[in-house]
């Protein structure tokens, strides 16, 4: 049955078809219906059998790509350039140097590999206050026994012989009363950063426990690299200018 077969005037007027056109009608749409239906599934089965070709060419195309016939020098460079050149990098997995090991296999071999890229960190330290509630305390005991560890590999091993740019600051508490004045979390960092004072070269300190005053033994020729340091204290505990400090200790 064809489209051809009904009256042309059903097309180009408004009169009501009859019930024998109706029914050729209805016999012409259920051709098409079921006519769609079998090209819908040529279609799906295409888009499928695309899809397989699809994952089975990927891995083909990544090996193609120019990234990977960078060299591995050309490559560091890069991985340079993201760092930010403005502040100190966290350990956050979210930016360099931390970011770029997620890569790949072979993209993090030349991150790790790369002195210059664990050169500087910040560190946030957790303070635990008076009366803390039990529930919090173990996780930030575990945040920080993570954080440690990472400062251990950081700066004793990842970052080489490279003089090194290091910002410490304890996290703030809007009441200073309730804050222990001593912190065991503080003086495990403290233990890592003078292991390597001897590569010191920008480091500033806002420490508010007894932690800061391990500083005060510091020697100057301990820390022959060093170019500033800085030592901050809040509320009524004084501040010092590092340059100052460490003649005053000599």
């Amino acid at each position: 049955m064809s489209i051809f077969s009904l009256s042309e005037d059903i097309f180009s007027t408004n009169r009501a078809p009859t019930d024998e056109e109706r029914a050729q009608i209805a016999d012409l749409l259920a051709d098409y219906d079921n006519r769609i239906a079998i090209l819908t599934k040529k279609i799906a089965d295409l888009d499928a059998e695309r899809a397989v070709l699809q994952n089975a060419a990927a891995p083909l195309k990544r090996t193609m790509s120019s990234f990977r016939r960078l060299p591995d020098d050309v490559i560091r460079g890069i991985f340079i350039a993201c760092l930010d050149p403005t502040r100190n990098p966290t350990m956050s997995c979210r930016e360099a140097p931390v970011l770029l090991t997620r890569i790949s296999s072979s993209t993090r071999s030349v991150a790790l590999h790369t002195p210059a890229l664990w050169a500087a960190i910040h560190i946030p330290i957790i303070r635990h206050s008076k009366g803390s509630k039990s529930k919090r305390k173990p996780a930030r005991v575990s945040i920080m026994s993570a954080r440690t560890r990472g400062v251990e590999e950081w700066l004793l091993r990842r970052s080489g012989v490279m003089p090194r740019s290091i910002s410490v600051r304890e996290l703030p508490h809007p009441y200073l009363s309730r804050l222990l004045w001593t912190n065991p979390l503080a003086d495990e960092i403290l233990s890592i950063l003078l292991q390597c004072r001897a590569r010191w070269r920008d480091v500033s300190f806002a420490i508010v426990s007894s932690s800061q005053f391990r500083l005060a033994f510091v020697k100057p020729e301990q820390v022959p690299l060093i170019r500033s340091i800085t030592l901050r204290a809040q509320s009524s505990q004084p501040s010092f200018e590092t340059g100052c400090w460490l003649i005053s200790c000599c």
